[in-house]
């Protein structure tokens, strides 16, 4: 078919003369949270990623994988719920979790610290980023903005 054809596709007239475009269609789904597969895929059981260090933040070319992995471990809501105002409130057993899980992939040994720290700063973005998406929003209403959890997050929480 040429242009202008009668296939209703994006951007078309229908035969009621009303506009299909996606404009107008609502917001488009985004990616969603990172859950680190490439890092799970190039991993495989193999040897675990040297981690280089400087002043407590970690270089090298497997930093990006053990921040992403930091992040992915401290959104899941069994390891870190967000009833703890602040990464210093969570309890040990969990950080000491957490810590091992990362030892699965990378050679973090005697850097627990540096680690947290890390994981204290992924934690704090996701909490901050949470309440500007959905708890701003609703200015004073604070009531009705409890009410509207984030999809995959407890009540409670």
């Amino acid at each position: 078919m040429a242009n202008g054809g009668s296939k209703g596709g994006v951007g078309t007239s229908g035969a009621n003369g009303s506009r299909n475009d996606l404009a107008h269609q609502g917001k488009k789904k985004g990616r969603g949270p990172t859950r680190n597969l490439k890092l799970a895929k190039e991993f495989k059981g193999g040897e675990r990623y040297e981690i280089g260090w400087l002043n407590g933040r970690p270089i090298g070319p497997h930093a990006r994988d053990l921040i992403n992995e930091c992040t992915k471990l401290v959104r899941a809501q069994q390891n870190v719920p967000l009833k703890f105002t602040d990464w210093k409130k969570v309890p040990y057993i969990n950080k000491r979790k957490l810590f091992d899980k990362v030892l699965e992939y990378f050679k973090v040994e005697g850097r627990d610290q540096e680690v947290w720290r890390q994981m204290g700063s992924s934690y704090s973005n996701y909490r901050d980023s949470l309440k500007k998406k959905w708890f701003k929003p609703y200015g004073e209403a604070t009531e009705e903005a409890r009410a509207n959890v984030p999809p995959g997050l407890e009540k409670d929480d």
